[in-house]
């Protein structure tokens, strides 16, 4: 079941917690295969990849979240700006308080 779980899947999001307790329970660090995706579900683990943002970085979720997925910049907007400052895929202060609050 999990080896075709996609966070971005609305199919898989309509009733996803069966799927985080079989993630847990057995692939805890799970790539999805459609978006490229790491997904990590298990709390401890999720906090060392929250408190390492030199090791585990989302700036490559910038692709995937503003641009489908295509490489290159998406068109720049005042949404997305909004978004990129107070989002996973901050960097510097911005994100440091992000992931204090988050841990």
């Amino acid at each position: 079941m999990t080896s075709d779980y996609d966070p971005f899947d609305p199919a898989d999001r309509s009733d996803p917690y069966p799927t985080y307790r079989t993630l847990r329970d057995t692939a805890p660090v799970h790539r999805a295969p459609r978006s490229g995706t790491w997904c990590v579900s298990r709390y401890e683990d999720a906090l060392g990849v929250l408190r390492d943002p030199a090791t585990f970085s989302s700036r490559a979720m910038f692709t995937v979240l503003m641009n489908g997925g295509k490489e290159g910049f998406p068109p720049l907007s005042w949404d997305m700006l909004k978004f990129l400052s107070a989002s996973p895929c901050a960097s510097g202060p911005t994100r440091s308080r992000s992931r204090r609050c988050e841990t």
